[in-house]
């Protein structure tokens, strides 16, 4: 008796053991990882993680060189995930160019990799359009997870920029915006 004592208390110790070795105390203040961690952007996102709103910084302005125009955009993520450019279905920022119509003329128009922004955050980047792929067109620019979807399909209202248009005195500068008026070039440093 003393014997199936002594085994039932070991039973129960390790039982004990067992069970407070696996409960896990949760301090509120330690951040968990969360879904943003999927961020690397190695699966197909959805319309119900992707809430993005995409707005012009600034005013585009013609590069140094003339071959480009430059477009700064900000990107507010009111989505669940965070939108990265890392990983096999990287989240990129993209633009057509597009007719007076809407109708998308050249479909991968322009590329640029984005830093990692966060639910709840914003970033900024700017985005080259080449002059010769929007001369006399718009650009719509907007996200893209590459080989998954542009978010247009998941919601997100493209941001429109131009017509842009060869300006009919070239005194005062080689890209006119919608209302003819010169677009600013870039200084170099």
């Amino acid at each position: 008796m003393l014997l199936t004592h002594k085994k039932l208390m070991s039973l129960t110790l390790a039982s004990v053991v067992s069970i407070a070795g696996c409960s896990s105390h949760s301090d509120s203040s330690e951040k968990k990882p969360t879904i943003w961690a999927a961020g690397t952007s190695s699966k197909p996102l959805t319309a119900a993680q992707v809430n993005v709103i995409v707005a012009i910084k600034g005013e585009p302005m013609l590069t140094a060189n003339g071959q480009d125009i430059a477009v700064g955009v900000t990107l507010t993520n009111n989505g669940k995930t965070m939108l990265s450019s890392s990983g096999t279905k990287p989240v990129n920022l993209g633009a057509h160019s597009v007719d007076a119509s809407g109708n998308i003329i050249t479909q991968d128009l322009a590329r640029v990799s984005l830093p990692n922004i966060l639910p709840g955050t914003s970033d900024t980047v700017t985005i080259l359009l080449p002059v010769a792929g929007v001369l006399n067109h718009s650009a719509q620019i907007l996200p893209v997870q590459e080989s998954v979807a542009w978010f247009n399909a998941f919601g997100t209202k493209p941001l429109t920029v131009g017509p842009f248009t060869s300006c009919s005195n070239a005194s005062l500068g080689k890209v006119c915006d919608a209302q003819g008026k010169p677009l600013p070039t870039m200084l170099v440093h």
